[in-house]
């Protein structure tokens, strides 16, 4: 009975969503974003804030009708003043709105397509938001440049290592773009945990399959770590800040902990040899 009540309430706010709210912030955002501006840095700012109010007003909604039990206002710790990269565990769609409803305005990669749809495009543009990467190794390269430009000019960026959403409680083999671009911007990597019980709107429960239990979130932004600190290599920076996800979430045991630990040992020494 519960489950049945929940899926009514996720009808009833999507029909709200499309039918009025969209609309009108749409328009609303997209009239901001045409307006003449000396600074267009200026203008992504004050959309990405609108955006992340956005953000936190949904996930106040979603938790109001007990759908997520998620305040944007209780994480723990926070990030630098200063542009940095974000880097968190990806488990469901909505992460990276919950995360830019607790820390405020950042910017991330958009997948190419939604960034290339006509009517989208001249707003995610204008608030900054970057083109992700194709399967293309040359679309890989030119989102590498423009996150490193965007971090050098002050950003927030905001990435998932893992790449996609990882099933069940695991953490997906991460990548080393996040890492590359913090590297060759020179800023800190801030790693932030997100702690999921009972996820909805994971590989494993979708928009209409509504999990047992209730949904929760808690969020942990740690300490940044600095490329400096690695000599700018991107591999050394990925593998510390892997292993620490992997530690704090507690997700590795007996063997996968230790074809990981094999594999950073593997690569530390081909890394020494070179």
């Amino acid at each position: 009975m519960r489950r049945a009540w929940r899926f009514l309430l996720v009808v009833l706010s999507l029909a709200l969503y499309f039918v009025v709210l969209a609309p009108v912030g749409y328009a609303a955002l997209t009239l901001l974003s045409v307006l003449p501006t000396r600074d267009p840095d200026v203008r992504a700012r004050r959309l990405q804030k609108i955006v992340c109010w956005g953000f936190r007003t949904m996930h106040d909604w979603l938790r109001v009708i007990r759908i997520i039990d998620f305040n944007p206002r209780d994480v723990e710790g926070r990030l630098p003043d200063g542009p940095c990269i974000v880097v968190a565990n990806h488990r469901t769609l909505t992460d990276i709105t919950s995360i830019m409803a607790s820390f405020g305005p950042m910017t991330a990669a958009v997948k190419p397509e939604i960034y290339r749809m006509w009517w989208l495009r001249p707003l995610i543009k204008s608030a900054g938001f970057i083109e992700g990467a194709s399967a293309n190794p040359l679309d890989l390269g030119n989102m590498v440049d423009a996150a490193s430009g965007s971090a050098r000019g002050g950003s927030r960026f905001l990435l998932f290592p893992e790449g996609t959403r990882a099933p069940g409680d695991r953490l997906l083999p991460f990548g080393r773009t996040a890492f590359e671009i913090a590297c060759r911007a020179d800023v800190p990597v801030v790693p932030v945990l997100l702690r999921w019980k009972h996820p909805w709107l994971s590989k494993e429960y979708r928009l209409f399959a509504m999990p047992k239990g209730r949904t929760e979130l808690r969020i942990e932004a740690l300490l940044p770590v600095y490329p400096a600190e690695f000599h700018g290599s991107s591999r050394a920076l990925k593998d510390v800040v892997e292993s620490t996800f992997r530690a704090r979430l507690s997700v590795d045991s007996g063997r996968e902990l230790e074809e990981f630990n094999a594999g950073i040992n593997r690569e530390s020494a081909q890394a020494a040899h070179r």
